[in-house]
């Protein structure tokens, strides 16, 4: 390593973290007053004292999702909200995190779109509900990051991410490891995303749809509907390797939630064939479970709906 080097490495990530503090104002106001936006609360029992000392104020955010829930997140008390920042190559990211701090180890929940604001707020109200954490991506509220889609970015090596147009070959492995490691080994991976009306193969806005099977994805609409909750854009998706017909464990969850007026679309995800999305990385390398819960934009009451009832299939039981 070349003299100095180290020192312009640790003054690099500074700078990413700064950035995640306070909104955007002129660059001289940039830097949190010393001790000014950190909490010191008292740590839980059984909780790691690392985890307390860099709980951060909501209102000394730039995060604009937690600047509307600032009030909520600092009134309830046991939030425990952490930042990190990183860069792959030329590409910086943003992350957001916030934990239950009396019960750290119930379900985490990914937001990976910044601008999907229902989203966000579902994965709140299941953090408060369930404990457990949701990291979400920070863009300022745009959809992609400098032209990258956060949720077409997984990849640790070269052969994972080989043709994967959004990223051009490379991988973006710190920004996977940063967005993995809330999980635990095992654990379920759960997202939760919005989506405009419709899907574009019937002259709609949006790309997911229970109504339309296109591509690997196969739609399942409920024959028990409940409303708008069943609104053929509202729907759990589930990937797997096997094609549906023999995947089991997939026709049981789905069977669950058609019971319970509940749309899905199962995913059939190739080896050959991968997006770099958060699905398709947990199928392919993580070996894990995985359930995303997508809504029409704005239904997060719909969406709160059906974690309910993924909790239930999940036998999580709400956090006391």
């Amino acid at each position: 390593m070349r003299p100095g080097s180290a020192l312009r490495s640790r003054l690099c990530h500074a700078a990413l973290l700064a950035a995640l503090l306070l909104p955007a104002l002129p660059v001289a106001a940039q830097h949190a007053p010393p001790g000014a936006s950190r909490v010191e609360p008292r740590a839980s029992r059984g909780e790691p004292r690392a985890r307390a000392d860099r709980c951060y104020r909501p209102f000394a955010l730039r995060d604009r999702d937690i600047r509307r829930h600032a009030a909520r997140i600092a009134g309830h008390g046991r939030l425990c909200i952490t930042v990190q920042a990183g860069r792959d190559g030329p590409l910086s990211w943003r992350l957001t995190t916030i934990r239950h701090r009396d019960h750290p180890d119930g379900p985490v929940w990914a937001v990976l779109h910044d601008d999907e604001d229902a989203a966000f707020d579902t994965a709140l109200a299941a953090v408060e509900t369930w404990g457990g954490a949701l990291v979400a991506v920070d863009t300022d509220e745009a959809r992609t990051n400098d032209g990258l889609d956060p949720n077409r970015a997984f990849g640790d090596t070269v052969d994972q991410v080989r043709g994967c147009a959004n990223l051009g070959g490379r991988p973006a492995a710190a920004y996977t490891r940063a967005i993995l490691d809330h999980f635990p080994p095992g654990a379920t991976i759960l997202a939760l995303h919005t989506n405009a009306p419709g899907h574009r193969a019937t002259g709609g806005l949006g790309d997911v749809s229970a109504a339309v099977t296109d591509g690997a994805r196969q739609g399942f609409l409920t024959r028990h509907p409940q409303g708008a909750l069943s609104d053929p854009d509202n729907v759990v998706l589930i990937p797997g390797e096997l094609p549906f017909a023999w995947n089991r464990a997939a026709q049981e969850a789905i069977r669950f939630f058609h019971a319970r007026g509940i749309n899905a679309i199962y995913e059939t995800v190739r080896r050959d064939h991968s997006d770099c999305s958060l699905s398709q990385y947990a199928t392919l390398v993580r070996g894990a479970p995985y359930y995303n819960i997508e809504v029409l934009d704005g239904r997060a009451a719909d969406q709160l709906v059906i974690v309910r009832t993924l909790m239930d299939w999940m036998g999580i039981a709400p956090a006391r």
